[in-house]
């Protein structure tokens, strides 16, 4: 091999140490990127749509992702920008956030990448004259104006679009309302809904053929329908009277069409309520994109939305109340699954041992059990130890979620 034949390899050799370092530490650095991002450019609108802020996320560990392949194989980025990131971009078009804090977000993320990249250097023991150094601060630099170049594209692409799109003139309507401006009576007849006197109903659905299965919603209300992205609609169903509980047990998809998620606010009237039922409708599917439920009402999740709001408490609750469990030889398994029937049965146990299929004296041994290591009589803490198991089995199943899609994703998708 000649002498420039063995620095090559060698270069390629500190190279994949350097980018293998980093790919261990995946889930972190995404969350650091993420949250420079924030501190540095922070805006609005994730606050109000989860839908964006997932795709905030999934950007960041999109392009996390392709940056470090870049990196591995060398100077010179031929290959498309992620559809995630591309996605983004167009969200954020449509939202009406500038190309220009769209830009300074990855500007700074690429900052924060930087600062990984240069300690991963130094502990895979690289000096600054190794080989490795030039190919990877090549790349490194190159990939931030592919980036922009790309995104400021797609984003300015999008606002030319939606300039021209009778959708997102009824989205900026509706946006000025939810905001509480004024709109006048001609603006209002654009919409062909009305707001006062009547009794609505905030409905938001996520997911391929999102529009579709809001339109089979309608039945015989009124129906005000607006899509916020490729994949997200805002609407609201209108009566002159309050919905029912039956009523509102019916605003559900028939056939569970794959891959959609449906939150639901309560009945509320005249134009606060409009306002009211769609915040409640947003707070809903913050749950049911965390859980990947189909459908999520308002009424049966309130007593989490708090909780997913601040992950770090939540787990923390969920800690203070199961940990505990944890004492058994199983890890608690048959501990939660137990205590998960007895709440599911109303703290009935002859119901709770019928659905888990043991006798009634196996159950109070059980519960005795769990008394035990938890210190307490279950009846002192019921309220607590309910939403520390809604709350257990909504994590659960996201991190399942995220195993099974992405096993190198170190965070939760929402959180």
């Amino acid at each position: 091999m000649s002498r420039a034949e063995n620095g090559q390899a060698t270069a390629l050799e500190g190279v994949r140490a350097v980018v293998d370092r980093l790919r261990a530490r995946h889930g972190e650095i995404a969350r650091a990127i993420y949250d420079r991002i924030r501190e540095a450019v922070p805006d609005s609108v994730g606050a109000r749509d989860p839908t964006y802020q997932a795709g905030v996320l999934a950007a960041v560990d999109a392009v996390l992702s392709y940056s470090l392949d870049a990196i591995e194989h060398g100077p010179g980025c031929p290959r498309p920008i992620p559809p995630e990131a591309a996605a983004q971009a167009r969200r954020a078009a449509r939202a009406g956030v500038t190309s220009g804090e769209v830009l300074r977000r990855y500007v700074a993320g690429h900052g924060r990448l930087g600062d990984f990249v240069t300690q991963e250097t130094a502990r895979a023991g690289l000096a600054s004259d190794a080989p490795a150094v030039p190919h990877i601060s090549s790349t490194h630099d190159a990939l931030l104006g592919h980036f922009t170049a790309a995104i400021e594209r797609e984003h300015d692409q999008e606002r030319q679009r939606i300039v021209r799109s009778p959708e997102q003139r009824g989205l900026d309507l509706v946006q000025r309302l939810l905001d509480g401006e004024s709109v006048s009576p001609a603006e209002h007849a654009e919409l062909g809904y009305r707001f006062d006197g009547a009794w609505h109903v905030g409905v938001i659905a996520t997911g391929p053929n999102a529009r579709e299965a809001i339109e089979a919603l309608k039945a015989d209300r009124q129906l005000l329908a607006v899509p916020s992205s490729e994949e997200t609609v805002l609407a609201w169903l209108g009566a002159q009277r309050k919905p029912a509980h039956a009523d509102m047990e019916r605003i559900r998809f028939d056939g569970e069409p794959a891959g959609v998620s449906l939150a639901v606010g309560e009945p509320a009237k005249g134009i606060r309520g409009w306002r009211e039922t769609h915040e409640q409708a947003q707070e809903a599917l913050q749950v049911a994109l965390l859980g990947r439920q189909q459908r999520a009402r308002f009424a049966d999740i309130a007593v989490l939305t708090p909780w997913v709001q601040h992950p770090d408490r939540a787990r923390s609750f969920v800690a203070l109340y199961l940990s505990p469990l944890e004492c058994h030889k199983d890890r608690g398994a048959t501990s939660l699954q137990t205590l998960g029937a007895y709440l599911e049965a109303g703290w009935n146990a002859s119901s709770a041992a019928r659905a888990l299929g043991i006798d009634r004296r196996t159950l109070t041994y059980r519960i005795a059990t769990i008394e035990d290591c938890l210190g307490y009589k279950l009846d002192t803490r019921k309220a607590e130890l309910e939403i520390a198991m809604r709350l257990h089995a909504l994590l659960k199943r996201h991190e399942m979620h995220n195993v099974r899609t992405n096993p190198s994703l170190g965070f939760p998708t929402l959180w």
